[in-house]
């Protein structure tokens, strides 16, 4: 009989991915479990089987394994020992072999849980502690890159312009390569940075602000496209960026009072489930808890209290009326943390002992959050900068190149006896490509910033949407005052061909 469903349930675990949240909720569960006096295997699987939500494909797996023991009436330890040892994830592959040779030779259940949970506490504690100086290097490399890339693409504008022996093709190569090379360090930076969610699951904003970064950088994109088809001149080029950074700061002003919000709940959620634990415990219901909980001050908790109350008056489901509580905060650190507490209650444990576990797991991805938003702020004040630099002297130097290529044009046709050997090549012709290529370099710089400096704070859309307006407004005005600026100078200076 085992080995009628063995392949069918081996396929669904072989498939099976785990992301690095869920893990976190399996070994954080782990370590509330471990508060127990004792535990069997059976129950072990049993409450590990209805924390699904917050285990992902890891908790549905033991639903489905629970399932298969009751129906055919398999020993679950049996069946977990040959069927989990085939999970292709190496972590997840490591941690049940572990289980079942400690299994296997006798040792607590108890005592495996209680090292494993410490274990992978002590190893979130060390990355915390070299996070902030790896944020920082990381930062660094990324910002030399950018100035390198300003450097080169300056270098390459001057020979191609002024000496006419440069080949434009360098200046396109070197534009496709820069984007490839951000990408590399933006992998680097993605393996390095545990990722995060701020929002819980299947939050709406998060759908919509998601789709509105991802049009306005497709709008971004299709700028140098509509630039060169319609010729439009570099004042107006520069000037369409403005109304684009004003649509992203407007949505980003709008969700940063839920951000802040969300920021807020994390920060009172320790002190929350603290008492929730306490009173829960004085009451021995979680249900008569609420009644007290209602009593206190809270300021971000309270009105998702007053209706989790008003429900549970009416009689309403409790498990139905609590997870539409957490739904209603919104945080996934509360949504996750709450959801593992009430399956603690649920398991007869201590809830003063397992929750200073959960206490402790929210002030260590507080902590890391804070690290994430300083650093986040460290590389903005870096690459803003250079960035706004790279626009204004590249664009000038187009501008000055265009009025002194105009001026030996000139020359030259005064003359026919003295040579001249700079802008050998049509300067009409050039300069256009260059303004092309130049726009087009700034409008791919913005978006690979943006990119960046998001993915480096992470947790949710806002953080890229911050810089995406950001530089869309910074590259807007700096490239149309430095536009209009030089070309009026060009003008009073009428020698340079400007009048």
């Amino acid at each position: 009989m085992l080995r009628q469903i063995r392949p069918t349930l081996v396929a669904k675990v072989s498939r099976m991915k785990i992301s690095e949240e869920n893990w976190d909720n399996f070994m954080l569960l782990n370590g509330i479990l471990a508060v127990a006096g004792d535990i069997s295997f059976q129950d072990y699987v049993e409450v590990l089987s209805t924390a699904s939500e917050e285990l992902g494909s890891l908790g549905n797996i033991f639903t489905k394994i629970r399932s298969l023991a009751i129906r055919w009436h398999i020993d679950t330890q049996t069946l977990l020992q040959r069927l989990l040892v085939t999970i292709k994830i190496k972590r997840a592959s490591d941690f049940f072999t572990r289980l079942a040779r400690t299994l296997k030779t006798g040792t607590s259940l108890i005592d495996f849980l209680k090292m494993e949970s410490s274990m992978h506490q002590l190893s979130e504690q060390r990355a915390i502690e070299r996070a902030e100086e790896r944020y920082r290097l990381l930062t660094d490399a990324y910002s030399s890159l950018l100035s390198s890339f300003l450097f080169l693409f300056i270098t390459l504008v001057i020979t191609s312009v002024v000496f006419g022996f440069g080949n434009l093709n360098y200046i396109i190569l070197t534009l496709t390569c820069f984007p490839a090379t951000c990408a590399i360090v933006m992998l680097l930076v993605k393996r390095a940075l545990p990722s995060y969610e701020l929002i819980r699951p299947r939050a709406r904003i998060v759908i919509r602000y998601r789709i509105l970064a991802t049009l306005l950088i497709i709008a971004v994109i299709m700028l140098p496209v509509v630039v060169f088809l319609i010729s439009l001149p570099s004042e107006t080029a520069f000037l369409i960026l403005i109304p684009l950074g004003l649509i992203a700061f407007i949505a980003y002003n709008a969700g940063k009072k839920i951000i802040n919000m969300i920021n807020h709940i994390d920060e009172e959620l320790p002190l929350f489930i603290s008492s929730l634990a306490d009173i829960t415990f004085s009451t021995g219901s979680i249900i008569e808890s609420i009644s007290v909980l209602v009593a206190g001050r809270w300021k971000w908790f309270m009105k998702p209290l007053r209706r989790l109350k008003a429900q549970l008056d009416v009689g309403a489901d409790f498990e139905r009326c609590w997870r539409l509580f957490r739904l209603e905060l919104l945080s996934r650190l509360a949504w996750n943390s709450l959801g593992l507490f009430v399956v603690g209650v649920k398991s007869g444990l201590n809830p003063n002992r397992f929750s200073e576990i959960l206490i402790k797991s929210i002030d260590l991805k507080v902590h890391a959050r804070r690290i994430r938003s300083a650093v986040a702020g460290y590389a903005r004040g870096l690459i803003i900068p250079i960035h706004c630099a790279f626009v204004g002297i590249t664009l000038m130097l187009m501008l000055i190149l265009d009025a002194f290529g105009r001026l030996t044009e000139a020359a030259a046709g005064v003359t026919n006896f003295i040579p001249f050997p700079f802008f050998t090549t049509q300067i009409t012709t050039i300069t256009i490509l260059i303004f092309i290529i130049t726009y087009t370099a700034s409008v791919t710089l913005i978006i690979v910033n943006s990119l960046f400096m998001g993915l480096l704070e992470g947790g949710s859309p806002f953080p890229m949407l911050r810089s995406l307006a950001y530089l869309l407004l910074a590259t807007g005005v700096i490239g149309f005052l430095t536009t209009v600026s030089v070309k009026y100078l060009i003008q009073v200076m009428g020698v340079f061909g400007g009048g």
